[in-house]
């Protein structure tokens, strides 16, 4: 079983990521802000890549 890195945010912090997520200039910055919210999310390493392919493909 993979040892899961899950950060720990507060509101402000998740509101923060969220609003760079959307609105960020690069697609490379916008990803690394959405592997943090999947992480803190809990996710582990293969569903947060599955989970990266379904959102690049609908974006």
């Amino acid at each position: 079983m993979e040892r899961v890195n899950t950060p720990h945010l507060d509101r402000e912090a998740r509101a923060a990521l969220e609003l760079g997520q959307k609105n960020g200039k690069s697609h490379a910055f916008r990803l690394h802000f959405y592997v943090i919210l999947l992480k803190s999310m809990g996710r582990t390493k293969p569903r947060t890549y599955k989970a990266i392919d379904v959102w690049v493909v609908l974006f």
